[in-house]
């Protein structure tokens, strides 16, 4: 958890120092931005580009959200945690409640999906906000560009990004944006001080300005660089002898800033020299933190008379408690600290790590320990502390860290087996599979000891946890006959939570994204076997195991064994406490109750659960519920209802379609096919059959093509329907996939038959031997077309014919009520009677044979 006082500095604006010089043509530069998407401003070091914001926001009490970055930044889910906080605190409360839950998702399509969020929360507020990324060049993570970009694309009107950096940024849309005059370049040339300005200055921070003419050379030997500028001012009002200043600062140097700040720094006297030295190590400091570094007790009166000094300390807070050195300033005093002892510099990173230790600051902590070479401590706080950074989901952190241990240090075998982990789980399999079998020869070598058992145990976890991912079923049963009996049930594999996000686990990498067979459902069976024989039964990894088992059971049809395992998965009660469980478990249930029409008992289940998530924090998690009620009152003709219920979840025709909330848009999709709303519909299906094509999440890639295929039936291009229906087969042919196709009903019947029937799938033997079983399954359902007649078995009224007509259109049965002035009750006694002479159950299959029979044209 970050401590609040890391958090304060990082989202907060920079405070405005009593030597500002007001610049207000600057000001309305950057007020202009506000007409722009995007705004870059990018300068070197010292240039005032945070100043210059900074000054903006207070001058014009612009609303923001600001976010200081540093280098530890470049975990993409670290650098979007921070984003959402710095809105949080001061424009949408509550907001990390409903995003990080998603934010920390392990799939890799999150982050799209949690942008696609990200920018629907946007949307909501009311009044034009900025957005300021400060220092974004200490950003390198190519992921975090591309997902910044992205935000950009889509940036609601209200909502202006502005970022600072020292660097063009590398953004691969920029010339895009330009033509769009979506960008507001602000670059260094422009931020450069005049002479006017500069004489201001030297007023504000000495008391009295400089001659015309030392200005002016001021000026042209900095080119306006307002961090060489101050330092010249510090370093005349150090000296005796301004003419002397000024024939030695001739412009001969090649690097102004190294020599000025040599300037300022042989004027301070050593004991300053010292107190910088020993702090400038430390991002963020206080009287407190430097007392505790140095051993002074003065610390509060030298970070006073460094402000009085106006030598690059910037208070990062109101109450005046906290600071940090400018970063050009920091890294002159560092370079001087290791050029002139590499043990001091050591040994201060040594004493800031393990005061930070003390502080439970464990991240700076971890930092400090590895530019210390203090190996052993790094490796040591990354043990303790691994699941909070793997709850969080910020692996490109890990992996930064392990990274910096030198080839010839030796990390824990426990320590490498997490590492080896988390190279798997970022499909890193090449990496991982090394370091495995590096692992496997060390605990080799520990021969037939307590220890080297419990390893095996831990390996044999790494490479359970795995499997799903790697798909080496073989690999594995060979090593299950050799893991070591003992497995460790506080190990951070037991629990690893690998459902963060979806509404089915088949929909996660553990679930193979649908690709679950009979093959993997032996796999799992025999892993929880075995699991249950070492006590590991309750751990999270075996229930999302069984889980899978009866998800991929329930898709073939084989009902009894997924119910089988939905009652094992039910006596851990454990399960409650976990949504990614809990709500796969329950919305399979309910699956299991629509399938036998018991419409009472699914919504029990499903308000039952709805209760149990009331917490603001499982937002997420109640929306993939909402949809599924929208779904069930389709089941039951209440159009209006489902309409309603997921629009209290935004999911309309107007929002963005994002692949974690692709349960929800197939329903609007189906709700939009009974409104014949057939072009809107397929539109939605398109996006999300894109989205799951490109994640490989073949479970949705496949709903979404028969859904296509119903639609475009619908509109009565039965061509194009078969055609794509033999494409959604094609794709799950291996898989064995039955209830995507069969819970779909008697269209897919029709489609079915006449697929049957084509010159490709007579030439394809396996194929028309799976049409031929989905088939069996739906006659056995009796999901098939009632046999067509050219007559009803009893005419219908003309107020049934216009209320049939109305059910044509897509009304609601109020919306029927409202129309022929009736009330709803007998609107359903008029639905009941078309039903019976109709000869059908549903609306559907009503709308169908009115159709067949030619009871009224299209409208």
């Amino acid at each position: 958890m970050e401590s609040s006082i890391l958090l304060k500095t990082k989202v907060s604006k920079p405070m405005i120092r009593t030597y500002t010089i007001d610049r207000p043509e600057w000001i309305h530069r950057v007020e202009q931005g506000m007409n722009f998407r995007v705004n870059m401003v990018y300068a070197p070091a010292g240039s005032g580009k945070s100043t210059l914001l900074g000054q903006w926001l207070y001058e014009k009490k612009q609303p923001y959200a600001w976010l200081s970055l540093d280098e530890r930044d470049n975990d993409q889910r670290r650098f979007w945690r921070y984003v959402i906080y710095s809105l949080s605190c001061y424009r949408i409360p509550d907001l990390e409640e409903r995003l990080l839950p998603l934010l920390s998702s392990s799939s890799i399509s999150g982050m799209t999906s949690f942008i696609d969020m990200f920018i629907y929360e946007l949307e909501k507020v009311e009044q034009p906000l900025a957005i300021i990324l400060d220092d974004y060049h200490f950003i390198r993570s190519p992921d975090i560009h591309n997902s910044l970009s992205y935000l950009i694309d889509y940036l609601p009107r209200h909502v202006h990004l502005y970022i600072s950096s020292r660097h063009a940024l590398p953004f691969v849309h920029i010339g895009k944006w330009l033509v769009r005059q979506q960008l507001n370049i602000i670059a260094a040339g422009e931020m450069a001080f005049s002479e006017e300005e500069v004489s201001l200055f030297c007023k504000q921070t000495m008391g009295y300005s400089l001659p015309s003419e030392m200005i002016h050379m001021l000026v042209e030997q900095t080119e306006g660089w307002i961090a060489g500028i101050q330092l010249a001012l510090i370093s005349i009002q150090q000296g005796d002898d301004q003419h002397r200043f000024f024939l030695d600062f001739n412009g001969k140097h090649r690097n102004i800033a190294d020599y000025l700040f040599q300037e300022v720094w042989s004027r301070l006297d050593e004991e300053l020299q010292s107190f910088l030295l020993q702090t400038s190590i430390l991002k963020r400091i206080n009287a407190e933190l430097c007392n505790q570094l140095t051993g002074l007790s003065d610390s509060q009166d030298k970070l006073h008379r460094l402000q009085r000094l106006t030598l690059f300390l910037i208070p990062l807070d109101e109450e005046g408690e906290w600071y940090r050195y400018h970063h050009l300033f920091a890294e002159f005093v560092q370079n001087v600290l290791r050029q002139s002892s590499e043990s001091l510099w050591i040994e201060g990173h040594q004493k800031a790590s393990q005061l930070y230790k003390d502080r439970h600051w464990i991240e700076e902590a971890i930092d400090h320990s590895l530019i210390a070479h203090n190996y052993e401590q790094a490796s040591q706080l990354i043990d303790e502390h691994i699941e909070e950074w793997l709850g969080k989901g910020e692996l490109d952190t890990l992996l930064h860290w392990f990274t910096l241990f030198p080839d010839d240090y030796e990390c824990t075998i426990k320590l490498c087996l997490i590492h080896a982990f988390i190279l798997s789980i970022t499909d890193r399999f090449e990496e991982s599979a090394q370091l495995l079998k590096a692992c496997e020869q060390r605990i080799q070598e520990l021969g037939l000891t307590g220890s080297a058992s419990k390893h095996l145990g831990i390996l044999f976890l790494v490479k359970t946890n795995m499997i799903f991912v790697s798909r080496n079923f073989d690999e594995w049963f060979s090593f299950m006959h050799h893991a070591g009996r003992e497995l460790p049930q506080e190990s951070v594999f037991f629990n690893f939570n690998y459902n963060k996000s979806e509404p089915f686990v088949r929909n996660t990498a553990f679930g193979l994204k649908g690709l679950l067979n009979q093959q993997t459902a032996n796999v799992g069976k025999e892993m929880v076997h075995f699991l249950t024989q070492h006590h590991g039964e309750q751990s999270l990894l075996c229930q999302y195991i069984m889980q899978a088992i009866a998800e991929g059971a329930y898709e073939r049809n084989d009902l009894t064994t997924c119910m089988h395992w939905l009652q094992v998965v039910s006596k851990q009660e454990s399960y409650r406490m976990v949504p990614g469980i809990l709500v796969p478990f329950r919305l399979t249930t309910i699956k299991l109750k629509l399938k036998e029409k018991q419409y009472i008992t699914a919504r029990t289940i499903l308000e039952n659960t709805l209760q149990l998530l009331e917490e603001s924090a499982h937002h997420n998690w109640r929306k993939h519920l909402y949809a599924f009620s929208a779904w069930i009152d389709l089941y039951e003709g209440n159009i209006e209802q489902a309409v309603n219920t997921l629009d209290s979840i935004a999911i309309t025709p107007q929002h963005r379609v994002s692949l974690d909330q692709s349960l929800a848009f197939t329903v609007l999709a189906r709700v939009l096919m009974v409104k014949k709303e057939y072009n809107t519909a397929l539109e939605i299906l398109s996006s999300i059959r894109f989205l799951a094509e490109n994640e490989h999440a073949i479970h949705i890639e496949c709903t979404s093509i028969v859904l296509q295929s119903i639609c475009t039936y619908r509109k009565g291009q039965t061509d194009t329907a078969v055609l794509l229906l033999q494409q959604a087969i094609e794709l799950v042919l291996p898989f064995d996939y039955i209830r995507t196709f069969v819970d779909e009903g008697d269209i897919v019947y029709i489609l079915l038959q006449k697929l049957s029937h084509t010159r490709s799938v007579a030439n394809h033997p396996t194929m028309l031997d799976y049409i031929t079983k989905l088939l069996r399954v739906l006659e056995a359902e009796g999901k098939v077309p009632f046999p067509t007649t050219t007559h009803l078995i009893e005419a219908l009224t003309p107020k049934e014919l216009a209320v049939l007509k109305l059910i044509h259109q897509g009304h609601s049965n109020q919306q029927i009520a409202d129309q022929l002035g009736l009330t709803i009750g007998t609107i359903k006694v008029y639905i009941n009677r078309i039903y019976n002479k109709l000869e059908v159950t549903s609306r559907v299959q009503a709308l169908l044979k009115s159709q067949e029979l030619e009871l009224f044209s299209e409208s």
